[in-house]
């Protein structure tokens, strides 16, 4: 009964850890379908996923959004957007500073004494990797704070005026822009009004590519809906 139950799960459990590399090697290789428990854990997959769903669209986040006009969908491509954007952000600016934190590593501790060569290059190391970290942590914020921003005004001026183009993204990216230079005074407005614009345009042409993409392929699908037997036609000559 229970006791067997137990003992069997436990057995599962151990068999798993100890399992040979080769094993392991042959099962990765194994059709998910023909795994032990392989349906069980595709419902369990699911339960989870609707789990995730249900408690997204309950979240505060959504509820205010939706008091603004913004759909689900509007809400996940916006958080996707951001997060995706910041992540680039963080890589790209721990990147920008790799070099200039070694050659600054390098100028303050030229007189320093070390050990030995690897003790001098493990402490290198480690202060480029905090660099890095630092420097990535600081551009991903701000990249993914100004991207969020501009998607989440893009889209309120996509809702006030109707229509899906780049229009709303500039807009967006410009008055997101202004602000950011804000922070740096009165005379910090211009520079950031230009920096937004020029980043904002270059999201535009890539959203404005993404809906003539959505638009052609809806065209096409509606015109295979109007057509279907075009095709059956052309195969049969």
């Amino acid at each position: 009964g229970v006791g067997v139950g137990v003992v069997s799960e436990v057995e599962d459990v151990v068999g798993k850890k100890h399992m040979s590399f080769m094993d392991r090697l042959k099962n990765a290789y194994t059709p998910l379908s023909l795994r032990k428990g392989f349906e069980d854990d595709l419902e369990k997959e699911r339960e989870e996923q609707k789990r995730r769903e249900e408690a997204f669209r309950n979240s505060e986040l959504v509820t205010r959004a939706r008091s603004i006009g913004f759909s689900d969908g509007d809400v996940k491509e916006t958080i996707n957007t951001t997060m995706s954007v910041g992540m680039m952000g963080f890589f790209v600016g721990g990147l920008m500073t790799i070099g200039k934190s070694a050659e600054q590593y390098k100028l303050e501790n030229h007189n320093t004494k070390y050990y030995s060569q690897r003790q001098m290059q493990s402490d290198l190391n480690i202060h480029v990797l905090r660099n890095f970290f630092r420097g990535g942590a600081g551009f991903g914020i701000k990249t993914a704070a100004f991207v969020g921003g501009m998607t989440v005004v893009g889209k309120v001026v996509e809702k006030e005026r109707g229509k899906k183009d780049a229009f709303n993204s500039i807009v967006g990216g410009t008055l997101v822009g202004s602000l950011f230079g804000l922070s740096k005074g009165i005379k910090g407005i211009p520079k950031g009004l230009w920096l937004g614009f020029a980043a904002s345009s270059v999201f535009g042409l890539l959203a404005q590519s993404k809906y003539w993409l959505e638009d052609y392929t809806e065209k096409l699908r509606k015109e295979e809906e109007h057509h279907p037997s075009n095709g059956l036609q052309e195969e049969e000559e």
